[in-house]
């Protein structure tokens, strides 16, 4: 019981007051967004779109986000001009791994694997055209998140070159210099 108590916002004090008082402070860390891009990257350099021409990616391509234990935290599938974004990350160490299997949060990350007819070439945490981590294996390199977003986790991926396949009929040789 408490008399003479002033409540916060009122001018008059109140008769009395019982019961337990409990006051319970909470502090809630504020998510942050990690993004990145995946480059159709042919000359394998700096990690970048060195195409010339619009950034696509194939399909059935994913980003899985994974903590310092190897669990996967977050999976998305990359769209098709290699964006990626896990929108809701808390405070600590990860990485981002590519894969054609999307992960499941709390389980073992998939391997990475990139869709038949495609290779790594390469990724870099920072700006693109700026850089290459060296091992190519479709893992970034570890990243901490605090309080501000991250961005340009970013990984270069290229096709790999086709032969065109050409069928002509037969034909005697005309002579001269024509072939």
């Amino acid at each position: 019981f408490h008399a003479g108590f002033i409540p916060g916002g009122s001018t008059g004090t109140l008769i009395g007051v019982s019961g337990d008082g409990f006051l319970v402070g909470l502090s809630l860390q504020q998510p942050v967004t990690v993004s990145g891009n995946v480059f159709n990257d042919p000359n394998a350099g700096n990690v970048n779109n060195s195409t010339g021409s619009a950034n696509t990616v194939p399909a059935g391509l994913n980003a899985n986000l994974v903590d310092a234990n190897g669990r996967v935290v977050a999976s998305v599938a990359v769209a098709a001009d290699g964006t990626y974004s896990f929108p809701v990350i808390f405070e600590g160490s990860y990485s981002v791994s590519l894969s054609t299997t999307a992960g499941t949060q709390g389980l073992v990350k998939p391997a990475e694997a990139v869709p038949a007819g495609w290779l790594n070439t390469g990724e870099f945490n920072g700006t693109p055209n700026t850089g290459n981590d060296g091992p190519v294996d479709g893992i970034s390199t570890t990243f901490t998140v605090t309080t501000t977003n991250v961005t340009n986790i970013n990984f270069g991926i290229q096709h790999l070159p086709e032969s065109a396949v050409n069928s002509q009929p037969g034909q005697v040789n005309p002579g001269g210099t024509n072939n």
